[in-house]
C-alpha cells in the first residue's frame, strides 16, 4: 500500500515521524574504486559494516553505489532526528572519518518508497559472480 493509504507500512510511518537525509559519497582518491590499497579495502569493509548495522536498526533505508562508470559515487538514505544528528551519523561513517571517502549531506524527502527493503547483503558477493 502506498504511504498515504491504509495499512501504512512501518517504513512509511518512519518517514513521516523523523526527517530523512541523503549523503553522497565520492572516493577521496580517484583510483580507489578500481585499485584500492589494502588500507582503503579495510576501511571500505568497515564502512559497509557501519551501514549494514544501521540498516538492521532501520536507520538506513538504502545505500549503494554506481557501477560501470568513470563517475563512481554512492548514496546513503537514512533517518535522523535533526541536522546535527545527521551530520554526526555521516561524519562517523568509517569511509569519511578515515578519509577514504568524501561526503555531502542533504535533507531528503522520499516521494515513493517500496514496502519491503531488500535487506543487508554484501555487494562483493554480487561482483564475484560477474
Amino acid at each position: 500500500a502506498p504511504c498515504g493509504s491504509e495499512p501504512v507500512t512501518e517504513i512509511c510511518a518512519g518517514l513521516r515521524n523523523m526527517p530523512t537525509y541523503i549523503y553522497r559519497l565520492t572516493p577521496a582518491r580517484a583510483e580507489m574504486p578500481t585499485s584500492p590499497t589494502e588500507e582503503e579495502s579495510r576501511v571500505i569493509g568497515e564502512h559497509f559494516e557501519y551501514l549494514c548495522q544501521a540498516a538492521r536498526a532501520r536507520t538506513v533505508h538504502m545505500a549503494g553505489r554506481t557501477l560501470g562508470s568513470d563517475a563512481v559515487w554512492g548514496i546513503c538514505i537514512f533517518d535522523a532526528p535533526d541536522d546535527d544528528a545527521a551530520q554526526h551519523f555521516m561524519r562517523n561513517d568509517p569511509g569519511i572519518k578515515q578519509g577514504v571517502q568524501l561526503g555531502e549531506l542533504f535533507p531528503f524527502r522520499a516521494a515513493l518508497w517500496g514496502e519491503e527493503p531488500p535487506g543487508c547483503f554484501d555487494f562483493r558477493e554480487l561482483e564475484s559472480d560477474t
